[in-house]
């Protein structure tokens, strides 16, 4: 055990010594990016999420791009296709940013028929180990607004469907982790 602790410490101290080097940052034109991350959203359930990314990085240091992800809320499945912007403060490897996002969230259930409405606020660190990859770390907050439409029978003798139609607001905070190719 004491031997993995003097591996790792001595591994990110290396890491670390690479990044004070003032040529890591990335370059001030814009260009394009690709970026993954997971991460936990936590409200009245707990759920894991995936996302995808892409987007133009213009040299001011604003971020805008479409993605894809995977969620669940109370066993139900969605992939939000999203917008997403950022903006990042300063122009070293280490940059604080504040970031939006607002999409459609469609439903993959098989059986009910759910899409809706997400939004959310992001801020968090983006650090870069070389001028071209680098890792983000962020907590933020997510409202998803869904619809869905489910299919009740009243009685067992009818066979006349009931539609239901039933709305919810989702307020949950989310923690992300993830990986930024430039």
């Amino acid at each position: 055990m004491k031997r993995i602790i003097l591996i790792t410490t001595l591994l990110l101290t290396g890491m670390s010594a690479w990044s004070q080097v003032e040529t890591i940052a990335p370059k001030t034109k814009g260009n394009y990016y690709g970026r993954g991350s997971v991460g936990l959203l936590i409200g009245e359930f707990a759920s894991g999420s995936a996302q995808i990314s892409n987007g133009y990085a213009f040299g001011c240091g604003l971020d805008v791009g479409i993605g894809l992800g995977f969620e669940n809320y109370n066993y139900t499945r969605f992939a939000p296709l999203f917008l997403e912007t950022r903006y990042h403060f300063g122009k070293h490897e280490t940059k604080p940013f504040v970031g939006l996002m607002t999409g459609y969230m469609a439903g993959l259930n098989q059986y009910d028929k759910v899409r809706g409405f997400t939004a959310g606020l992001q801020v968090g660190m983006t650090h870069y180990f070389t001028k071209h990859i680098g890792i983000s770390t962020s907590v933020g907050y997510r409202y998803v607004m869904t619809e869905s439409t489910n299919i009740y029978y009243t009685q067992l003798h009818q066979f006349a469907p009931y539609q239901y139609i039933e709305n919810q607001n989702i307020h949950r905070i989310e923690a992300r982790f993830g990986l930024v190719i430039r």
